[in-house]
């Protein structure tokens, strides 16, 4: 009979993500959140993460990590690899990031046509 695990021994680590964003931020959740992340000036950032399998060190395997961080630092995307190499048997190979362009204010302009509907 399988085994279900406690949420504390869940192999998907994806759960614990929400642990590496600032703490004023962390406990709000969905549009807001991420608007907020974005006004302090963080971006959504994506990191393919390769790594060696424990059992079969000739074998790179592949994880796709993506959260709200801050350019060109990433202190959440640090946070998340010092996580990585003290929790996770798998050794790191490499890492390729990137991240989408910064919260701009909009551009304004006037409207050639204005419709009302009834």
């Amino acid at each position: 009979m399988a085994r279900t695990l406690p949420e504390t021994e869940s192999p998907d680590i994806s759960r614990q993500i929400g642990k590496f964003i600032p703490a004023s931020i962390a406990h709000k959740e969905g549009a807001m959140r991420e608007f907020d992340l974005m006004l302090k000036d963080y971006r959504l950032t994506t990191a393919e993460i390769f790594y060696h399998l424990p059992d079969h060190p000739n074998v790179l395997q592949s994880y796709v990590w993506q959260e709200y961080d801050h350019a060109p630092d990433y202190p959440v995307l640090h946070k998340f690899l010092d996580y990585w190499s003290h929790n996770i048997e798998g050794t790191l190979h490499s890492i390729y990031v990137a991240s989408a362009k910064p919260l701009r204010p909009g551009a304004w302009r006037y409207a050639q046509v204005s419709l009302s509907v009834h």
